[in-house]
């Protein structure tokens, strides 16, 4: 259908690009991303109380990710 985040492009890369691009529903699911990421987050603090968290992979790249994630 020609939207950035149809079946075919719906991989991180192609949310994010969408995103800040200004996509309204691509920011939408980052933004459930921050949300949901900072819960899981905050469950494995409240388990285990690490000194850090090192986050890695390809959307630990995402721009303002740890800012988000904290903000939350």
């Amino acid at each position: 259908t020609g939207h950035p985040l149809d079946a075919e492009a719906r991989d991180g890369h192609a949310v994010v690009a969408a995103a800040m691009a200004g996509d309204a529903a691509a920011r939408a699911t980052l933004d459930r991303h921050h949300d949901r990421l900072a819960r899981g987050l905050a469950t494995v603090v409240n388990l285990l109380d690490p000194a850090v968290i090192v986050l890695g992979g390809g959307m630990s790249n995402v721009p303002g990710i740890a800012d988000a994630v904290q903000a939350r």
